[in-house]
Parts: C-alpha cells; structure tokens; sequence
C-alpha cells in the first residue's frame, strides 16, 4: 500500500511538474514582454522629447500609452492631464509653462514607475542638442517657409494660381 501510494505520487509530480514549469515560464515571459515594451517606450520618448516638430516615434509612443499602461493610474493620469494641456485653442505663454510641467510630470511617473528613482524632472528637462544641429533646423526651416512664399507667390507652373484665404499673396 506505502509502495503504490509512492508511485501513484510519483507519477501525480511527473506530470504536474512539467506543466507547472511551463507554465511559470510563460508567466515570465509575458512579464518580461510587457517590461521591456515600456522601457522601449520610455527609452523612444526620453530620445525624442525636445524635437521640434515631435517625432513621429515620439507621437506613436504617447498614442499607446493608454494601452501599455493601462494598469498605473498615476501614468494615465499625468497622460491624459498633459494630452488636455495639449487640445488649448490659443495657448499663453504662462499655458505653455503649465503644458511644459505637464509634460515633465508624465515623463517623471514613466520613469518612477519603471525604476528609475532617482531620475529628477530637472533631468529630464536638460538636453543635449549640439549648437549645429540647431542652426541646421533653423536654416531648414527658413527654407521652407521661403519656398511656400515662392509657391504661393507663382504663377509660372502651367497651371493659374489658385486663390487661397489662408494665404493672401504678397504685395
């Protein structure tokens, strides 16, 4: 009886072993999806956060906040007061100020909730851009607003020159 009782046991551990084992490490591994996912995000917005227009990748990672952290209320929280700060007709300067901290705020919980506890907003806040790339971005933008002056302004494309309210032509 002692014998097949062992057995029978035995046989119970074989079989649930395994299961259980693979099961832990699905577990895991679910896991560790999820955690690098917000860390990649975290890691793309942090990259990207001063560029001015915003980044793509920086838009795509904001946009699917609300999926990858639907469990922290504090990260949806700051999400959707910045995300409001955001949808201002006519912002003022002191609005802006108050979007900026808004801003910082989200990235402050991100980065709290993933670990990084002694990231400050301060830090957060300092970036380095190189003096030329500056001047790149600048030069590229007078650029193009004197091409859009050009097209805007011309007639000489084979086609007459659509009326357009938004931009009166230049006298």
């Amino acid at each position: 009886m002692k014998s097949s009782l062992i057995e029978i046991v035995t046989i119970i551990a074989l079989v649930v072993g395994p299961v259980i084992a693979v099961f832990i490490g699905y577990r895991l591994q679910n896991y560790r999806a999820r955690r690098d996912i917000k860390h990649e995000i975290f890691l793309t917005m942090m990259t990207h956060r001063r560029e001015m227009p915003p980044n793509p990748a920086l838009v795509d990672s904001l946009n699917i906040l609300d999926v990858v952290f639907h469990k922290d209320a504090n990260i949806l929280g700051a999400w959707h007061e910045y995300f409001e700060s955001t949808c201002q007709p006519n912002p003022t300067p002191v609005f802006e100020g108050i979007q900026q901290k808004k801003y910082l705020d989200l990235f402050y919980e991100i980065g709290r909730t993933l670990g990084y506890k002694n990231l400050r907003q301060t830090d957060i806040d300092t970036f380095y851009n190189p003096k030329g790339s500056a001047l790149v971005v600048q030069k590229r933008m007078a650029i193009e607003d004197h091409l859009l002056r050009v097209l805007n302004n011309s007639e000489n494309f084979g086609a007459p020159r659509a009326e357009d309210s938004t931009n009166p032509p230049a006298n």
